[in-house]
């Protein structure tokens, strides 16, 4: 060429470089010397470990070209939602209904976690929305010692039904709390509503 002389380099495609040539393969690997299959392994899943961590088993990988060692197998991490908690690296969190009288009076309930049920005091006067720390009920930490922390939220439960005696008792309370209440009554097309639904 007008630039001077060109030159290609190129793998053989005969022998991928490696400079021999094998006259009669083997019929399962076609003489590459490796046959591909699969085998199931049992691996040790870290405590605290995350979605999205990938985990490295060591010479569970290929094998190398050209006779070369295995490489490594790398496995990644996906976690199964739970039925009621979620989770926030190490932290955990839980809702928890209460009703209106547990909220006003206060009481003791039971909280599940992953170490089974602890009890927890409600004080009297809890809010809807109130949180409560419960320290080191959540997730161990997976590179460092300790666990983090399960967060439960208060959510105060209105009753949608109330019986005679239950509006009753609310009129009361409401009238010694000084509260101006107008009790809604239902009139002819509202019990026939009801009466379909029901």
């Amino acid at each position: 060429s007008l630039f001077g002389q060109v030159m290609n380099v190129v793998q053989c495609g005969e022998c991928n470089g490696t400079g021999k040539i094998i006259k009669e393969p083997c019929h399962n690997c076609k003489g590459r010397g490796t046959i591909k299959e699969s085998k199931t392994l049992n691996i040790k899943i870290p405590a605290g470990v995350e979605s999205g961590n990938r985990l490295r088993v060591s010479g569970e990988g290929n094998v190398g070209d050209v006779g070369g060692g295995n490489g490594d197998l790398y496995v990644e991490i996906y976690i199964k939602r739970h039925e009621y908690f979620e989770r926030d690296g190490a932290n955990l969190y839980y809702e928890k209904q209460i009703s209106f009288v547990q909220a006003s009076l206060g009481d003791t309930v039971d909280i599940p976690t992953i170490n089974g049920e602890v009890e927890l005091k409600i004080p009297p006067g809890t809010q809807s929305g109130t949180t409560f720390r419960l320290r080191d009920q959540g997730m161990p930490y997976m590179r460092r010692a300790g666990k983090g922390n399960l967060y439960v939220n208060i959510t105060v439960v209105v009753p949608q039904k109330l019986s005679k005696e239950q509006k009753k008792l609310l009129i009361q309370f409401g009238e010694i709390s000084g509260d101006e209440i107008k009790v809604y009554k239902k009139g002819l097309f509202d019990k026939v509503k009801d009466a379909i639904n029901n």
